[in-house]
């Protein structure tokens, strides 16, 4: 009984925040070793701590069932890895803010976010792993890492609101269908006379964006 009364009373205290306007965090839990993650009741989903995010199946990650309720996604300084799935599907993301720490991302981690439209932070990864921004089509802007070293499979699939991305000569590396989806009216500047030896034969297959070398 006194178990009873005590749940009551908290979920009591915490309509009570949630009718004074106050954040609240609703759920919690963890998402690495040494990382956690907390969903606010205005939508934040804000992930902590320390090294690698785990690596999560195809809607696996422990936020999966809340996914409508995600607004924006925080990750804190101490985190390096944004581990694979982990925001995807997140279908309503509109925001994305990454701390310095972060320098590279798994499979599919922001795949099929069809609200989202930035990204800040980005400029410090220095690794973009496949289908990372597939079907992101409200996408903008995105910053690349000046030291970015390798462009996954399908990294930019139908990102079809970018107009530009800048290609780094540090990028060694460039998969399949990297730019697939795109029209003419985008272009990927890139900072090489012609691609790497070791970028995949079909890395701007499907695309009808301009490349501009030597930019």
């Amino acid at each position: 009984m006194k178990r009873f009364i005590a749940l009551f009373l908290s979920l009591v205290m915490l309509i009570s925040l949630s009718a004074c306007g106050k954040t609240v965090v609703r759920e919690e839990g963890s998402c690495g070793k040494l990382a956690r993650w907390t969903l606010d009741s205005d939508g934040v989903l804000t992930i902590s701590g320390r090294k690698n995010m785990d690596d999560f199946l195809y809607h696996g990650t422990p936020w999966h069932d809340s996914r409508e309720n995600i607004r924006a996604v925080v990750v804190e300084e101490g985190i390096t890895h944004l581990g694979d799935n982990a925001f995807e599907g997140c279908e309503k993301l509109e925001t994305v803010t990454l701390a310095e720490s972060v320098t590279s991302m798994g499979i599919s981690v922001f795949a099929n976010c069809p609200k989202l439209v930035s990204v800040t932070g980005s400029e410090h990864l220095t690794q973009l792993g496949d289908n990372a921004f597939d079907s992101c089509e409200s996408l903008t802007a995105l910053e690349l890492n000046a030291e970015l070293t390798a462009i996954g499979r399908c990294a930019f699939y139908n990102c079809t609101s970018l107009a530009s991305v800048t290609i780094p000569e540090t990028v060694t590396f460039i998969d399949s269908f990297a730019f697939f989806g795109w029209t003419e009216e985008q272009s990927v500047n890139i900072s090489l006379a012609q691609p790497h030896r070791a970028w995949s034969d079909t890395w701007d297959h499907d695309s009808n964006a301009v490349f501009n070398w030597n930019a």
